[in-house]
């Protein structure tokens, strides 16, 4: 498990090989908190870089979803509802988010460089490692609250007939 690997040890996680520029991040350091606290101002989040692919499970909010300090407030909200462990950091607009069942996953907040008069914010999920069909449900109950819609409802058992 060297770096680049994608493994996660301890309190250290490291992005995929396929994910040039990121290296073996230590979450004991300052930079990671366990409350995410992102500025209000649409202008304090990173920009996409040039020749950044978006991962596919992505949302964009132009204008709906209030400040990105809003959109942190309801992701960190609905992460507690569902039991998910996360370390922030700030600085990046970054979250990396544990599932008790060993999904792994970012979350990462960036400027809508596709149209800067919107101020919209791009919200992505990047699995690390995990299932991922599970990923996917987490990321679309997390992309959910974070747009400002309401969860859905714990689906009713029946008892059998």
């Amino acid at each position: 498990s060297g770096s680049g690997s994608g493994s996660v040890s301890g309190n250290n996680f490291a992005s995929s090989p396929g994910c040039p520029g990121e290296r073996m991040i230590n979450t004991n350091t300052s930079d990671f908190s366990r409350s995410w606290n992102v500025v209000g101002d649409w202008k304090s989040l990173p920009r996409i870089p040039p020749l950044y692919v978006l991962c596919k499970t992505q949302t964009i909010m132009r204008g709906e979803g209030g400040s990105p300090a809003d959109v942190a407030r309801r992701i960190c909200e609905v992460l507690k509802e569902l039991s998910l462990d996360a370390v922030y950091d700030d600085c990046r607009a970054k979250a990396f988010v544990t599932s008790s069942d060993r999904v792994e996953f970012f979350i990462r907040l960036f400027q809508d460089n596709s149209d800067p008069s919107s101020r919209g914010v791009v919200v992505e999920f990047q699995r690390k490692r995990g299932c991922a069909y599970r990923f996917h449900r987490l990321a679309h109950a997390v992309s959910r609250a974070a747009r400002g819609i309401a969860s859905d409802p714990a689906p009713r058992r029946t008892p059998a007939a």
